[in-house]
């Protein structure tokens, strides 16, 4: 299976776009192949711009089109693992 470097973002955990006060987050995703990606999002700034503590905000698979999201990174993990050959 190919794999690549993590590819890192900081943005508004995805809400600020609609002119909404929203968080900051850190995005970290990885491809794992042409069409598959993992993606895990972490507030790490509140809607004042003030440091918080890292808490997930999102965390999903995209295949394709097609979107899985998990509540925890357990589950994605279990989710991963499932799928090994």
């Amino acid at each position: 299976m190919p794999t690549s470097a993590i590819q890192w973002e900081v943005n508004d955990c995805g809400e600020g776009g609609d002119g909404r006060r929203a968080p900051i987050c850190v995005e970290a995703r990885l491809e794992l192949a042409r069409d598959t990606s993992i993606s895990v999002s972490l507030i790490v700034a509140d809607l004042d711009g003030a440091p918080a503590p890292p808490k997930i905000w999102m965390v999903y698979v995209r295949q394709g089109q097609e979107i899985t999201v998990f509540k925890t990174l357990g589950a994605l993990v279990g989710y991963v693992r499932s799928r090994r050959p």
